[in-house]
């Protein structure tokens, strides 16, 4: 199954994680434009020192940290 996504925010990172843990998803999508900032770091699941970079780059991570078998692409697009 091929999940496509867009967004890897507060709330969109959890979705993420719960959809992308079931064992039928083998593809991931990822769309998310915005990069990690300071303002970010109380309510997202990526640590504090991961700031500057891409959110769906750590989303990537994230999502292949849990499942290294899913293919996962990112578009840093809006």
């Amino acid at each position: 199954m091929h999940l496509f996504q867009v967004g890897a925010g507060s709330g969109g990172i959890v979705v993420l994680d719960l959809i992308a843990r079931d064992p039928r998803v083998t593809r991931v999508t990822l769309v998310e434009p915005d990069t990690y900032k300071p303002h970010n770091v109380y309510r997202h699941l990526f640590p504090a020192a991961a700031v500057g970079r891409p959110k769906a780059e750590l989303a990537a991570e994230w999502v292949r940290d849990r499942r290294p078998d899913v293919a996962v692409e990112t578009v840093a697009a809006d």
